[in-house]
């Protein structure tokens, strides 16, 4: 049995509902002081997860080009020759 494929999908990475850590602990036979434990590390998975990934979005739209335009100024005109910006 592994917790993780117990995260919710979602837009980021979510926490393991507190039932399946007390599944999981009675599957085990973890005894209670393990609850805690469990639960700040995956907060702290949680957490990491969603940094990166929100850091990753962000670096992505800091790097785009400067868009090019057609000749009617709209961007990505089919059939249209680019016009460079001025």
């Amino acid at each position: 049995m592994e917790l993780s494929t117990e995260r919710p999908v979602g837009m980021g990475v979510g926490s393991i509902p507190v039932s399946k850590v007390w599944d999981y602990m009675d599957r085990f036979g973890l005894p209670d002081w393990w609850e805690p434990i469990l639960l700040q590390a995956d907060a702290s998975i949680v957490s990491s997860a969603n940094k990166e990934s929100s850091d990753g979005k962000e670096s992505a739209s800091k790097h785009k080009g400067p868009a090019i335009k057609s000749a009617n100024n709209n961007v990505g005109g089919i059939g249209r020759s680019p016009v460079r910006p001025e």
